[in-house]
């Protein structure tokens, strides 16, 4: 209780409470959307950061799809790396098997691989990093 309604309830008033508004949670209206269905299967805590509680059910699930193609993305990746040779942001997003992700999609995956230390910085080309593989370690 706020010092304001301490005071108010001394004097007299009557004191409401508001109801504090938790975000909306939308169930599928049909059991088999399976669009909804992927969204409801998959675990908050997988996918909090990536949107608000108040997102809508499109946004729940674009996080979710991107959770899912995460792995397949790091893989071709490294894939692309290895076979080719170094290769930059830009370099990586042209590549015809990312056409249906988006640059930023392309860039977080890179960046996820940086971070657990399988592609290091061997220079620069276009302005732009360039990435290789990491040694191995023995």
């Amino acid at each position: 209780m706020s010092a304001r309604d301490f005071i108010a309830r001394e004097q007299g008033a009557i004191v409401e409470r508001r109801a504090t508004r938790r975000p909306t949670v939308h169930a599928p209206q049909d059991s088999d959307d399976l669009f909804a269905q992927k969204v409801i299967e998959t675990p908050t805590r997988l996918i909090r950061g990536k949107v608000r509680g108040t997102d809508g059910l499109e946004s729940q699930r674009a996080a979710v799809d991107a959770l899912l193609s995460g792995p397949w993305i790091r893989e071709k990746i490294l894939q692309a790396i290895a076979t080719e040779g170094p290769k930059t942001d830009g370099e990586l997003e042209n590549r015809p098997e990312f056409a249906h992700c988006g640059q930023t999609t392309v860039r977080c995956r890179r960046h996820d691989l940086s971070d657990a230390g399988k592609l290091v910085i061997v220079g620069r080309r276009d302005k732009m990093r360039l990435y290789d593989l990491a040694p191995a370690k023995p």
